[in-house]
């Protein structure tokens, strides 16, 4: 296989891998008033489109045309396990981001500060160095740089993987199916990582000469990979991207199902598998779960939950999750290993987004505040 069909093949997957991010980022920004980690994640796709989109530019003659261009570009692969460990911990409200976490940044300086110096390289010494690089003849023996480069964003991987793992473990922070799909996502950032690695690594093995323009973009192939398996998951899930959800219809009075009441045996058969899936997959912990979410997991129409709510329980959705929401802090400030914790801390893993709304809640139902709910119980401690 030629090297000039080869490039055409990788840049025809890379195209249609960037046409998916494009839309994908789309979904994420529209999503984003729902989600505000999606911000974050829709900043490390956009990082990881534009890379693609760089690299793509090497099948044509941008560069001989262009040689100023040359080195514009700064390599982006060490901000990526960043961008993604703060988007794991944004969405794991209980883990709380420290100043130690700042070094996971420090391969990014590095790498700025090193590939600035292509700034001050002439044009001509650029098209030079570019034209043997294009030819396969550019020799990149693995140095102590090359090491740092390719392995400091594993650690970040790692590390949002361990923050999913204990968030599993401790069954906090979000529901199961929330959790689950991050940890399978987490674990293909990792695998996809490992997979670039292991590309350039063989490559650098065969020869020093081999990291060939050709295998410099089959290395982005895993993260190419990637974009596809986030598309399909939005296309076909619709969890990663689903649309807000229409609040008009959750405060419906119980007077609106009046004419249209569901029968004593749907209804009671509804209710048990409501009851049933509250219990078994607390969904409540989930801080953006909303009516039409909760409809979807029961494969109920959210017209018929809001009917079953308003006539059977009297209550609103929110008063509904909410209730469960009260019962878990209540649990968990009752609760010795969790007395080193703050009362927000257990609130924002409890399910709730926000001090006000918690503490209103709180002490509507409790007719007291939560630090004195949880003095109550120090003291019997």
């Amino acid at each position: 296989m030629d090297a000039p069909f080869l490039f055409s093949i990788l840049n025809h997957i890379f195209i249609f891998a960037i046409l998916n991010g494009v839309v994908l980022v789309g979904l994420l920004l529209r999503s984003a008033k729902r989600n505000s980690a999606n911000y974050v994640l829709a900043l490390w796709l956009g990082c990881l489109i534009v890379e693609l989109s760089w690299n793509s530019l090497k099948v044509g003659d941008f560069f001989y045309q262009n040689p100023d261009w040359i080195g514009a570009m700064l390599e982006l692969d060490a901000l990526y396990g960043p961008l993604f460990f703060l988007y794991i911990v944004m969405q794991v409200k209980t883990y709380q981001l420290r100043w130690v976490h700042v070094f996971l940044l420090v391969p990014f300086a590095v790498t700025v500060y090193v590939n600035i110096q292509a700034y001050f390289v002439s044009p001509e010494l650029k098209l030079l160095q570019y034209d043997i690089y294009m030819k396969g003849e550019f020799e990149r023996p693995i140095t102590a740089y090359e090491l740092f480069y390719f392995m400091t964003p594993l650690i970040s991987y790692v590390w949002a993987f361990t923050v999913i793992n204990g968030a599993i473990k401790a069954k906090v922070g979000l529901p199961r199916e929330r959790l689950t799909w991050l940890y399978r996502f987490s674990v293909l950032q990792i695998v996809a990582w490992l997979m670039v690695l292991l590309i350039c690594s063989v490559a650098l093995l065969i020869s020093p000469h081999a990291l060939t323009p050709a295998i410099i973009m089959a290395s982005y192939l895993p993260y190419a990979t990637v974009l596809y398996f986030l598309s399909g998951y939005s296309v076909w899930q619709g969890k990663l991207t689903a649309n807000p959800f229409d609040k008009s219809k959750v405060n419906a009075s119980p007077e609106k199902y009046q004419k249209q009441k569901l029968s004593d045996e749907v209804a009671g058969t509804l209710k048990s598998k409501l009851i049933t899936y509250m219990k078994s997959e607390r969904p409540y912990l989930d801080n953006e779960l909303t009516l039409s979410d909760l409809s979807e997991k029961l494969g109920v129409s959210s017209h018929h939950l809001s009917q079953l709510l308003n006539q059977h329980f009297q209550q609103s959705f929110y008063d509904f999750i909410n209730e469960y929401r009260i019962e878990e802090i209540k649990r968990r400030l009752s609760d010795p290993a969790d007395s080193n914790k703050t009362i927000l801390s257990l609130a924002l893993g409890s399910g709730f987004n926000s001090k006000a709304t918690f503490n209103s809640v709180f002490k509507r139902k409790e007719n007291m505040t939560p630090s004195a709910y949880r003095r109550q119980f120090s003291s019997l401690g």
